[in-house]
């Protein structure tokens, strides 16, 4: 009898302090397939991914206390090959030593939701992020 591989579905935290794009992202990312767990700001998200578990991090850049690309390089830190998007309503770019060696990808705001679901399944089917 052959086995049949089991493949649970793609665990994504996004963090926005804005709750109605929060909200908008979720349901868009659950109705694409992915579990989703959100956090308001980079302690919760912290927390959340010290939980284990979170395969894809889609963070706001500018927000509360730490922003998002200190968020993503902590998160790195404990898991470096954790893979982030790192969402931006400003024009100028991050600065290309935020990078991180690939593993972090850009999103504009505003964005259209087919843009971020296929962002997010291109990050998550690609090993280098």
């Amino acid at each position: 009898m052959a086995s049949l591989e089991v493949t649970r579905p793609a665990r994504v935290l996004v963090v926005e302090d804005d709750p109605d794009l929060r909200e908008n992202l979720a349901e868009l990312l659950a109705a694409s397939g992915y579990v989703v767990v959100t956090a308001e700001n980079s302690v919760e998200a912290l927390r959340e991914i010290a939980a284990g578990g979170v395969d894809l991090l889609i963070t706001d850049l500018r927000m509360p206390g730490p922003n998002g690309v200190d968020l993503i390089n902590a998160a790195q830190r404990e898991r470096s090959d954790l893979r982030a998007i790192l969402m931006t309503a400003f024009e100028a770019d991050p600065p290309a030593e935020d990078m991180r060696g690939g593993t972090v990808r850009y999103l504009r705001k505003p964005f259209e939701a087919e843009e971020v679901t296929r962002l997010v399944a291109r990050v998550l089917s690609s090993r280098g992020g």
